[in-house]
């Protein structure tokens, strides 16, 4: 079976993805055209079904939630030793009214607006944002990607949303999971689950040889600051989120649906779901 597969123009994606891509694990007669996007489009390609298997944004799954289930392999949450991220820094002090985003969907935008405050977001490039910042086209910006390397000596204020997450749910923040179309077969979908599991496990196992393929999208940076992104968002919650990862996702959401910043109606579905026991009923207060 041939199935469409978007992913980002980032170091992170193309690591994990590499055994998978280049036939190095088994695919289970699954064949993978990649699509490559910057994940705003991907974002806005999900609520039409655009492709059978891509990568999301986890602000982006109330509004992909009836095309698609979430793997429980793939998914990217900082787990570095500096930061968490995603970043918002800041020229000033004081947040200020317009603030600069990869795009409406991204998980960056939707946790600057529950842990950093309201904003008018205006949406740009995720590359082009640092220098908008630095350059003082605008007060304030969402870094994700490598970018949150490019930060240290600029003098900007910077506030690490992750780290706010993690203080405030006591869980990582998830920035991105990979996702499969629910209208395809169900044994589809678990293979595919299954596939990547085997390429994450695989570009952590051949790490220079997965960095090889990153370093295609790595911008500049040199292989060692690749090295270390890689390492901070590629690891064992990438392997398999586990029911500690699926619940954090759903924390999350559930407090952005509390401020009224996403539907309230479309709960994250992960592939092979069985009802959790306890999460789903818990009552989760605003923390903020």
């Amino acid at each position: 079976m041939k199935l469409t597969i978007g992913h980002t123009p980032d170091t992170d994606d193309a690591f994990m993805l590499h055994g998978l891509l280049a036939g190095k694990v088994d695919c289970e007669g699954l064949e993978f055209r990649q699509v490559v996007e910057p994940i705003a489009v991907l974002n806005r390609k999900a609520p039409q079904g655009e492709l059978h298997v891509t990568a999301l944004s986890v602000g982006a799954v109330p509004t992909a939630a009836n095309r698609y289930e979430l793997l429980t392999a793939g998914a990217c949450a900082a787990m570095g030793e500096s930061f968490s991220g995603p970043l918002l820094v800041q020229r000033w002090e004081k947040l200020p009214p317009k603030v600069a985003v990869p795009g409406l969907e991204t998980t960056g935008h939707l946790a600057a607006r529950v842990f950093a405050g309201d904003f008018e977001p205006v949406v740009m490039s995720f590359s082009e944002i640092l220098p908008a910042v630095t350059e003082g086209r605008i007060g304030a910006g969402v870094l994700i990607s490598e970018d949150q390397y490019r930060v240290k000596g600029l003098g900007l204020k910077v506030v690490d949303l992750g780290a706010i997450c993690l203080e405030k749910l006591g869980a990582p923040l998830f920035l991105g999971v990979d996702a499969v179309r629910s209208d395809l077969p169900g044994d589809v979908r678990l293979a595919v689950d299954r596939v990547f599991r085997r390429s994450v496990q695989y570009a952590l196992e051949h790490e220079e040889e997965a960095l090889d393929a990153a370093m295609q999208y790595a911008r500049g940076l040199d292989r060692e600051t690749v090295r270390g992104f890689v390492k901070a968002y590629v690891g064992v919650h990438t392997v398999h989120l586990g029911a500690a990862g699926c619940e954090a996702i759903r924390r999350f959401l559930r407090l952005a649906s509390l401020r009224g910043l996403v539907c309230d109606h479309c709960e994250a579905r992960f592939v092979g779901d069985k009802p959790l026991e306890e999460p789903a009923h818990q009552e989760l207060h605003d923390p903020h």
